[in-house]
């Protein structure tokens, strides 16, 4: 490894790497290049070069470590540029610490509208970082959490934020463990917010209670266009809940229910609401299971619904003679319905 001092820089030295000193192919092949980029800088896959803050150890982890923590230092000096918009911080392993640096930038930015700190071990912790942040933030509109560890607590920051910010219109809060009282955090907050028009929060087991708390809170909302409640496992009891908001509510045009264990009590709920909503765009029900009897309650919609122009379903266990009805009741409403379907069926 050869050590040259930097110039024009407190950094440290520039350190020429070995690639063979880090050993593993992890940094090498595959969807990790970003993250070999995150650490020695640059656009160039190949770069080999950082820079190193003193260590009185040398190995690998050591060097990763302080590596990543001092890119970061200067992609969030990057920030402050004035004509940065768009900052994509996915899998560099940020954590709490990186957060609360991001967060005292944000707090004067007045140029980021995107954000992206998806896969970045983020806390609870962290996620009040950034909320804080939020309260006072006028400019940035998309915030991406997808994938961190906020838990039901950092939901509740984060809700406290939705209450005061008036800039942010779509959050992706997906695989973060808020569970239900984390929707009920942010359930909280959409009753009052009118600028968020996307909520995605695939992947948070909120079962059913959870899509209660939604559910009431959207009787309330006017802005919200687009809710993902992906694989969260709100069974038939929470498609009744969603079912009884959508009876009233008239902003509503994209709901995600894919993969929820909704089976045909559930969708005979949707399908008895859906009849007569005027709103609902496209509806996502792949990945569960309604079999013969749930899809002849929606097939109904069809006859009936001259709006729903997207339908995403699992056709395992359903007849193609069913299947047949179903575009059957499309085109003789003489729409343009996009039908998304698993081949099929018995």
């Amino acid at each position: 490894m050869a050590s040259n001092k930097s110039s024009g820089t407190n950094l440290g030295h520039v350190v020429q790497i070995d690639e063979r000193y880090f050993g593993e192919r992890k940094y090498n092949r595959g969807s990790v290049m970003e993250y070999q980029q995150w650490i020695f800088g640059g656009n160039d896959t190949t770069a080999k070069k950082c820079f190193l803050a003193p260590v009185d150890q040398r190995d690998r982890a050591t060097l990763i470590r302080y590596c990543t923590t001092i890119h970061f230092k200067r992609k969030t000096n990057e920030v402050k540029n004035a004509t940065l918009t768009t900052l994509n911080l996915e899998h560099s392993e940020i954590g709490d610490v990186g957060a609360h640096h991001l967060a005292d930038v944000l707090r004067t930015n007045t140029t980021l509208t995107t954000l992206n700190l998806s896969f970045n071990q983020i806390e609870a912790v962290g996620a009040r970082h950034i909320a804080d942040a939020l309260r006072n933030n006028t400019v940035l509109t998309t915030l991406n959490l997808d994938v961190n560890e906020i838990g039901e607590v950092g939901a509740q920051h984060i809700g406290y934020a939705l209450q005061n910010n008036r800039m942010l219109t779509t959050l992706n809060l997906s695989f973060n463990q808020i569970e239900a009282v984390g929707a009920q955090h942010i359930a909280d907050a959409l009753r009052n917010n009118t600028i968020l028009t996307t909520l995605i929060l695939g992947c948070n087991e909120i079962g059913a209670v959870g899509a209660e708390y939604l559910g009431n809170a959207l009787r309330h909302n006017t802005t919200l266009t687009t809710l993902n409640l992906c694989a969260n496992k709100i069974g038939d009891l929470g498609a009744q809940y969603l079912s009884d908001v959508l009876r009233t509510n008239t902003v509503l045009t994209t709901l995600s229910l894919y993969g929820n264990e909704i089976r045909e009590v559930g969708a005979q709920h949707l399908a008895d609401v859906l009849r007569n909503n005027m709103t609902l765009i496209t509806l996502n029900l792949y990945g569960i299971e309604i079999g013969e009897v749930g899809a002849q309650h929606l097939a109904g919609v069809f006859r009936n619904n001259t709006t729903l122009t997207a339908f995403d379903l699992d056709c395992y266990r359903i007849s193609s003679k069913l299947l047949n009805e179903i575009d059957m009741s499309i085109e003789s409403n003489k729409r343009a319905a996009k039908l998304q379907m698993l081949a099929s069926t018995i």
